[in-house]
């Protein structure tokens, strides 16, 4: 979307960075001996009906597993297709908390007891294994819009979000040359600025003599004070330069341009509307 102008480079760019942090900081938090490899990013976006809030019992994404297909009748979680098997962390990024409801909830297998829940917070993450150990769901958005990332990672290279590799490359590849071209740019500055800086130190340099004579000048008569400023005057007016204005003295040639260009070729966005607790057939892929 990046590419095709539909998102801001910066945005994409910047959904890119957060989503390898995130991928980071629970490699690091579950203490993983190998890799994680983003398998799945998704955006989505969940909106308040119009209609009567109070009392409502239905869930905006109802209880789930992400790695098995849950059967809470019988309290069991089947690992095999249509379940995404290959998923083996899942993370939930909240970029927003101006809502009401919506709360992140874990249960047992029946899909019914609530043994943990999460109020979102703008910045929040929330990781968690993708296995039977974490039934999991959201509570329905009560007013407001709730708009959330979420990622799932693999332990399997093979798995990798091919997407996520393609916008990698074109992110390096649109960056770099900016980059280049603009310090090369900076550069050049402090060259064309060294004449300015050459008729500023001269224009120092014949003001200089004028402080060191001072003494010689109190010890004179009356009658050579008068005289010899005259005379300095007319030579300097024969002698100085003239001096011109510049806004390139010296100027430092240092420039820093962040460029964020991602284009991530496909950032799925989701935005419904919490009406029913009906299961989707999308409804695995978000949190």
């Amino acid at each position: 979307l990046g590419q095709e102008g539909k998102v801001p480079l910066k945005s994409a760019g910047l959904f890119f960075d957060l989503s390898e942090k995130v991928r980071k900081v629970l490699e690091s938090y579950f203490h993983l001996d190998t890799p994680l490899y983003s398998s799945y990013s998704h955006l989505v976006c969940r909106s308040a009906v119009d209609e009567k809030q109070e009392g409502r019992e239905d869930l905006s994404h109802p209880v789930h597993v992400d790695n098995c297909v849950l059967n809470s009748e019988l309290k069991q979680c089947i690992k095999e297709p249509p379940a995404y098997t290959h998923r083996d962390y899942s993370a939930i990024l909240y970029l927003n908390d101006d809502f009401e409801g919506g709360e992140f909830i874990f249960t047992e297998l029946d899909a019914k007891t609530v043994t943990a829940e999460v109020h979102p917070r703008c910045g929040r993450v929330v990781g968690f294994g993708a296995g039977k150990e974490n039934p999991h769901g959201v509570r329905a958005v009560t007013k407001g819009q709730r708009c959330a990332v979420a990622l799932w990672f693999t332990l399997d290279p093979s798995h990798e979000e091919k997407e996520r590799i393609q916008a990698q490359d074109m992110l390096k590849m649109f960056s770099t040359p900016v980059n280049e071209e603009f310090t090369l740019k900076k550069l050049s500055d402090p060259f064309e600025s060294q004449p300015s800086s050459s008729k500023t130190d001269q224009v120092a340099a014949d003001q200089k003599p004028e402080g060191e004579g001072s003494e010689q000048r109190l010890d004179s008569s009356a009658e050579t004070k008068t005289k010899k400023p005259a005379n300095q005057s007319k030579d300097r007016a024969k002698t100085k330069p003239a001096s011109k204005s510049s806004g390139k003295t010296k100027a430092a040639a240092t420039a820093e341009v962040q460029s964020q260009h991602l284009t991530k070729p496909a950032i799925k966005a989701t935005s419904e509307q919490d009406s029913t607790s009906s299961v989707s057939p999308s409804s695995r892929d978000e949190l």
